[in-house]
């Protein structure tokens, strides 16, 4: 059976990193696959990229440019006009291990499963493996729909779409789904609630197939005020999800991991305002300590949290919001310190 992959490939304003994704997909030892390029109205040279990228291989690259509208909406036009088996996300600032359609296509011939997770790595050499499951050491391991929630709901490493491939049979779920707002941030979560929901078998592919770059420009690493509401929208979205799902005590149980990962999420926003060239950082932060999300949340204990976190909640909770900005200023230089250090050792690449 020659099964096809779609390969959908956002891009907006990442031309310094597009040629070596695309190149990561035409250099896959598997060679039955489309990739779709949804231009999502970059303003740097992406766009012609895109286009130069196509002309040069039309048998295999399909280029659509629209008007900036948002992650959300990047990935639906790529999936409307996708006609793979199998769906995978590629940023376009990240690459794809060589092997990795050839690793899926395996497994799904095997297992015949419509969500097969992967690990992802830091490094380009895809040496390190972020271990989503515990697979103790098989080739890959069957994950019950439980199981897949449980990690879904209570924590944030399944949270992005690139982790997984998954079938038509999820792609039918998602095509119909749209939202009037326009969203940028989170995304990823809302479109992992409906292919999750959709999915009846789950597989885990113990290996690295899919290399992260931790890029300081992209909108990941970056604030703005539309984030904060599109992340709220997405954490209700999620909440609401979870009580179709769950019931009585396990509601409850959830609900209070739920909780504690909001407020992970909204720490990292109060750090994204700290670090950022915004003059109305206490403004922000205290929008931010007074939004409905904060004060719903429900969390028994906070003594789960890593200790960076804890310091930085007892901080914000108290409003002690010019002593956050400092802890976080502090903390971002240690990290890039070390993380200058770690290069220059060679011990991440």
């Amino acid at each position: 059976m020659n099964i096809l992959f779609s390969i959908c490939v956002p891009v907006y304003n990442t031309s310094e990193y597009l040629i070596n994704c695309v190149n990561s997909l035409l250099n896959q030892t598997y060679k039955s696959y489309e990739i779709i390029l949804v231009d999502d109205g970059s303003t740097d040279s992406s766009s012609m990229l895109c286009d130069f990228l196509c002309n040069k291989y039309p048998q295999k690259i399909k280029v659509i440019h629209q008007v900036n509208q948002g992650l959300f909406c990047a990935r639906k036009t790529a999936f409307d006009n996708a006609r793979g088996d199998i769906y995978l996300c590629v940023d376009s600032d990240d690459t794809l291990k060589n092997t990795a359609l050839e690793e899926i296509v395996s497994i799904y011939e095997a297992t015949n499963s419509d969500l097969i997770f992967y690990n992802w790595s830091k490094d380009q050499n895809f040496k390190s493996k972020s271990n989503l499951f515990i697979s103790n050491d098989a080739k890959y391991l069957n994950i019950s729909k439980k199981e897949l929630y449980y990690n879904f709901f209570c924590s944030r490493k399944l949270n992005n779409m690139w982790i997984h491939a998954f079938s038509g049979n999820c792609i039918s779920a998602v095509k119909c789904v749209s939202f009037d707002k326009r969203l940028q941030y989170g995304e990823d979560v809302l479109w992992n609630i409906y292919i999750y929901k959709a999915a009846k078998k789950i597989t885990y592919l113990d290996s690295s197939l899919y290399f992260y770059r931790q890029n300081s420009n992209s909108i990941t690493h970056s604030f703005n005020k539309d984030r904060m509401d599109d992340i709220f929208f997405v954490r209700a979205e999620l909440a609401k999800f979870a009580k179709t799902i769950f019931s009585g005590k396990e509601l409850s149980d959830i609900k209070e991991h739920i909780s504690k990962i909001d407020i992970l999420q909204i720490l990292d926003l109060a750090t994204m305002i700290s670090l950022s060239s915004n003059s109305d950082k206490l403004k922000l932060l205290i929008e931010l300590r007074q939004c409905k999300l904060y004060k719903t949340m429900h969390v028994k204990s906070l003594f789960s949290l890593r200790v960076d976190y804890l310091v930085k909640y007892l901080l914000f909770n108290k409003t002690y919001y010019k002593a956050y900005i400092l802890f976080s200023k502090f903390e971002n230089s240690i990290r890039y310190l070390v993380s200058n250090s770690l290069v220059e050792n060679n011990r991440f690449w």
